[in-house]
């Protein structure tokens, strides 16, 4: 974590956006939103990581580096993403649909009412109806929006409805949602254009982590 001033570290965010480091700018912004919210923390390594996941018994399939590279080095979201893996064990032969009955997940969850597996089971089983939901008879960059805002829509309440509420500011802070033509002009400078852009970005909607689906056993 950055020992910075507010003034500095408003500074750096400014630097780091004037200069067009966009990912960059990002994931220091969302650190450090981060720790003005909660205050300072303590140094955290990997292998302090390691040993708590030892220590509770848990194995993931997500390596303990790439757990930490996940949750931004914070101690307090590295542990309780490793508390909440033990919840889908048992799930394993269930599909998701399956699991989103044993949960009794809602259409639409209130907010702070799913623990971190269950709100990915949601998300998952949000994301899988998208497909079904778009309106093909209208031209395909309009079904190509019709993704784009409902995969935004889904990421946004999927965080409201977590009860982690620490886990819900990080990704608000860290992973924003983009715009549709940001979205655009990122697929467009790859080479696709017309019919392949529009089929790329309704593709992109309909695609998440599979890491962190992984952890809990949903890929």
């Amino acid at each position: 974590m950055l020992n910075l001033s507010a003034s500095t570290a408003q500074g750096l965010v400014a630097d780091l956006a004037l200069e067009g480091v966009t990912e960059l700018w990002h994931r220091v912004r969302g650190d450090l939103l981060d720790g003005f919210a909660t205050g300072s923390r303590k140094v955290y390594t990997v292998e302090q990581l390691k040993k708590f996941a030892k220590e509770h018994g848990i194995i993931t399939t997500m390596s303990h580096e790439e757990i930490f590279e996940f949750c931004a080095g914070r101690q307090d979201l590295a542990e309780s993403l490793i508390l909440s893996i033990p919840e889908s064990y048992g799930d394993e032969a269930l599909s998701l649909v399956q699991r989103a009955q044993k949960y009794h997940l809602p259409q639409n969850p209130s907010n702070r009412s799913l623990s971190s597996y269950q709100t990915r089971i949601w998300y998952k089983w949000q994301e899988s109806l998208i497909e079904s939901r778009l309106d093909y008879s209208k031209p395909l960059k309009e079904v190509a929006q019709q993704a784009f805002d409902m995969r935004n829509s889904i990421r946004t309440q999927a965080r409201n409805a977590m009860n982690n509420t620490a886990w819900a500011q990080h990704l608000f802070n860290s992973q924003k949602n983009v715009t549709f033509e940001q979205l655009v002009k990122k697929y467009t400078k790859q080479g696709y254009v017309g019919a392949q852009l529009w089929q790329k970005i309704i593709a992109a909607s309909m695609r998440s982590r599979s890491k962190i689906d992984m952890l809990f056993g949903l890929n």
